[in-house]
């Protein structure tokens, strides 16, 4: 148990960088495109674009983020 919590908080960052990489780099794309510095391509814009598998993608990383974080931390605010 000791041992799988360790690797869990271990993880939390990396899960947290490939969320955040996820978004960052959409939010890139995508603002390259408004501005014509990038060719269009069809990125949607993560959180406000309803873009399909693309929306659903972003929310299950998010999702999937915020659900380690809060197991991680869960023993902060117990009792």
């Amino acid at each position: 148990s000791r041992h799988s919590s360790r690797k869990a908080r271990s993880a939390t960052p990396a899960i947290g960088a490939s969320v955040f990489t996820m978004i960052a780099s959409q939010t890139v794309v995508n603002v390259g495109m408004c501005l014509s510095v990038l060719p269009v391509i069809g990125v949607t814009l993560p959180l406000f674009s309803g873009g399909g598998t693309s929306v659903v993608a972003t929310y299950l990383g998010v999702g999937l983020a915020v659900s380690v974080a809060m197991h991680n931390s869960k023993k902060l605010f117990t009792l």
